[in-house]
């Protein structure tokens, strides 16, 4: 070909690929523009002046969305146009699972107004509606006073920033509010967020650990649904399969890279149980782009880790509660974010230097190792995950545990020394120093109940249509309970009634076996603060840590206490299920009401007087021992436990159980009237003002109840009462001596009888 033809050919060409360029380039304007113009955003916001405005589309009118104070939780509201005027107001909200969820006023069916705004006419403002929202947010009048006696400063606050999205407009203001008598600065996020539709609800079942859809509430009657993120399978025909979106939380910038592998860890740790639902791949857990994706404030758009530690911060160090924040839409109880707040740290470790101690020589170095501290703050950073994922704090089927396996490492590899990681058990302060236990086993990890409790609440049922139509497959999974007792759940409550309701201690089925396990290694955690005193340890150091010797000590004998008058709980929604309550027995009470007595009030010198303390101490105030012993008493004598074992005479045949524990109780505490120690005669005295005190009160208690307990209890006790109190004073009088000691107690006596 000659090469003029050469040169015409290759200029067509070109033109034809300029052509194609323009045309490709012009129809991908053409195309964004036209899905811009579909995903325009249905509302703005921006600053004019002084004032904050807020522009809508008429779309969003009667529209739920939610109106979220960050850190705290979300209220439904709707928007209404009243001629010129523009109300927000909370409505009662309508739950798919066909019952009416009550606003937070005292009358909770009746429509809350929260704002009225005029509307703006504003030169070039487009369609919609526009309001000025800056007063709102800065006032007081938003969301605050839901949340505790919060008066704002208007004229000290600000607005610092704001964004707005398709679904979210977002604004983080500076509050100076008067809180507890004090003027104090809050960074305080708030956002408007457009609900989208709601997902199928899981109906709530009280016999399943799940928080219902109104996080802060208690046990509710009637329908709900659990709390829970919306996960769908990408492939539903498998039985394993990733989710179409997984659960994804990011890790706070400002966390030290140092503790982000171990906290990424705690939060995997839930991996499994997922897949016990069907669902691999279930969460994530990224880090953010800073330079494209991090940004305060957060919003919506991403459930974070946060890291709120104030390590080096005079007074901080020690604090602790990590908590979750979550945002729910109470139509379907679905979770729509979740922050998790770290706050421990110092804190975990003191708590596990007092548990482990003698089991972990990392623990006697002059700095804390990497390795330990990031055991401990995955441990929480799990416990707090299981939150996320609905799963609420409680007891979960502890005190099936066998006793026999808390030592067994292969056990402890597999199921953990408690069955769930949402329980307090903390570490497994069981384990002695000649079992060979690697630390790492000591730790509470997400255990086979966890995995349990995910099964139930995510596992898809695509037979079903409705949630009514799951339940005979939720009960199926339900009824497990019945053949594996340590799926059981029992809701933390004020009164403590059985041995499977206690915190801070391992539980099992041997409490008392387990509390002598636990005296050895609190034993060996004070020869320890005495060989490290003045070396590893400084004299504060070595007093808080006695203190929380202390502490654990105390929890260790309530489980005991837990015994006498107890009951095991499994809960049933009919009566085909069988008993609720299954009493402790007659043996079992009467073995701990016995180490009670040599133990909890007569402690060994080792423990009230410890080596460690030589030279520490210059007077008997602030007895942190004494001040434990009484609580002791007195929960023993509780009326919550009088009428319980009032109820048992009957169960168990006994007629004379309650009178018998009293009277137990008095022989042992008044076998030794000159010659006590002033513990013993603190506790006399207390003793006799507890019994008085119950004989003369109309309520058997009214510390946690408001109602009248029936008479017939206070009756019985008062009869037996008075006996053993007057066979008390025949003894003082007859007793050798007349000590100050003894002279008081015979004249209360002589009073109140």
């Amino acid at each position: 070909m000659k090469a003029i033809e050469l040169e015409i050919l290759h200029r067509m060409m070109k033109r034809r690929a300029t052509f194609r360029a323009t045309f490709l380039v012009v129809f991908f304007v053409l195309a964004t523009a036209c899905s811009l113009r579909g995903q325009a955003k249905p509302w703005d916001i921006r600053k004019d002046g002084n004032r904050l405005l807020l522009r809508m589309d008429e779309s969003l009118l009667d529209r739920p969305m939610l109106h979220v104070r960050h850190g705290r939780d979300g209220i439904h509201v709707e928007w209404e146009r009243r001629g010129n005027k523009l109300i927000m107001q909370a409505l009662p909200v309508r739950s798919l699972t066909g019952v009416v969820i009550p606003t937070q006023s005292k009358n909770g069916v009746i429509p809350q107004v929260l704002g009225v705004f005029s509307m703006l006419n504003i030169p070039g403002q487009g369609e919609g509606v526009t309001i000025d929202i800056s007063g709102f947010l800065l006032s007081g009048q938003s969301y605050l006073k839901k949340f505790g006696h919060e008066d704002v400063i208007r004229n000290e606050s600000y607005i610092d920033r704001y964004s707005s999205s398709k679904d979210e407009i977002l604004v983080q203001t500076q509050l100076m509010v008067h809180e507890g008598g004090k003027e104090t600065t809050k960074a305080v996020d708030f956002s408007f967020f457009i609900l989208p539709k709601p997902m199928r609800p899981r109906l709530y079942d009280k016999r399943m650990g799940f928080h219902f859809e109104q996080h802060a509430g208690n046990y509710i009657s009637g329908k709900g649904s659990i709390m829970r993120w919306r996960l769908k399978k990408k492939y539903p025909g498998r039985r394993l399969s990733d989710p179409v979106a997984p659960i994804v939380f990011y890790l706070d910038p400002k966390m030290p890279d140092t503790w982000k592998p171990y906290i990424t860890a705690g939060v995997l740790e839930w991996l499994p149980a997922f897949e016990a639902a069907g669902f691999t791949n279930a969460i994530e857990v990224r880090e953010f782009n800073r330079e494209k994706e991090y940004q305060d404030p957060i919003g919506m758009k991403y459930s974070m880790i946060k890291w709120n530690n104030r390590i080096g911060i005079r007074g901080k160090e020690l604090q602790s509660g990590s908590t979750v924040n979550l945002v729910v839409d109470q139509r379907s109880g679905e979770i729509l974010k979740c922050d998790i707040v770290i706050n421990d740290f110092m804190s975990l470790f003191e708590q596990y230097y007092v548990r482990c101690a003698p089991l972990d020589i990392r623990v006697r170095e002059k700095t804390i190792p990497e390795e330990l501290m990031g055991e401990l703050l995955q441990s929480v950073t799990a416990h707090e995950a299981g939150h996320a994922f609905g799963v609420r704090d409680a007891n979960y089927g502890e005190f099936a545990y066998p006793f026999e396996k808390m030592r067994d490492l292969d056990w402890l590899k597999k199921m953990g020394h408690t069955p769930s990681v949402m329980t307090y058990a903390r570490q497994n302060y069981l384990v002695q120093p000649t079992d060979g236990i690697p630390p790492k086993w000591l730790h509470q990890k997400v255990g086979p109940t966890d995995r349990y409790y995910i099964e139930w609440g995510y596992r898809e049922f695509p037979e079903a249509t409705t949630p009514e139509e799951e339940l005979p497959y939720l009960e199926a999974l339900i009824r497990r309970q019945d053949t594996i007792p340590w799926y059981r759940h029992t809701q933390l409550g004020a009164e403590i009634f059985g041995p499977g309701q206690t915190n801070e201690v391992v539980e099992n089925d041997n409490p008392i076996a387990s509390t002598r396990l636990g005296l050895q290694n609190i034993r060996r955690v004070l020869d320890i603060l005495y060989e490290d005193k003045g070396t590893v340890l400084d004299h504060e150091t070595v007093l808080r840590r006695y203190d929380k010797v202390l502490d654990l000590w105390y929890e260790q004998m309530r489980h005991v206490i837990s015994l006498v008058g107890g009951y095991v709980e499994q809960n049933h929604l009919d009566f085909n299920g069988g008993e609720i309550y299954r009493s402790i027995s007659l043996e079992q009470q009467r073995e701990a009401l016995d180490f009670l007595l040599e133990n909890a009030f007569s402690p060994p010198k080792w423990l009230v007087d410890p080596k460690c303390l030589e030279g520490m101490r210059y007077s008997t105030n602030q007895d942190v021992m004494g001040g434990y012993q009484q609580k002791l008493l007195e929960e023993l004598l509780d009326s919550f436990r009088m009428k319980r074992l009032e109820k048992l005479e009957d169960i168990l045949g006994d007629e004379t159980l309650m009178e018998s524990v009293v009277d137990r109780v008095q022989q042992v505490l008044f076998s030794k009237v000159l010659t006590g120690d002033r513990y013993r005669k603190e506790l006399q005295k207390n003793y006799i003002k507890t019994i008085m005190k119950s004989l003369k009160e109309k309520k058997m208690d009214n510390r946690y109840m408001w109602y009248y307990y029936s008479e017939s209890a206070k009756d019985v006790f008062a009869a037996k009462g008075h006996e053993l109190l007057q066979t008390l004073q025949r003894k003082l009088r007859k007793s050798d001596g007349r000590s100050g000691h003894v002279l008081r107690c015979v004249q209360w006596l002589e009073e109140g009888i």
